[in-house]
C-alpha cells in the first residue's frame, strides 16, 4: 500500500489526456529475487537514460 497525496491522480489524468507523448519511468530496487518500486515519474519530456536497460 502506497500514501499519495489527494492531487496525483487528477495530475496523472491530466497528463494522460495531453497530446504530447508520455514517458514513464519506474525506479526500483533488488535484493536477490525481491523487487520493489522506489520511483514512479510519469512526464511529459523524454527521459535521459543512465545506460541501464
Amino acid at each position: 500500500m502506497v500514501w499519495v497525496p489527494n492531487t496525483f491522480f487528477s495530475q496523472m489524468l491530466t497528463l494522460a489526456i495531453a497530446t504530447k507523448p508520455l514517458y514513464l519511468q519506474i525506479g526500483e530496487r533488488r535484493a536477490e529475487r525481491i523487487r520493489w518500486i522506489t520511483r514512479l515519474v510519469l512526464m511529459t519530456e523524454e527521459p535521459e537514460t543512465d545506460g541501464e536497460e
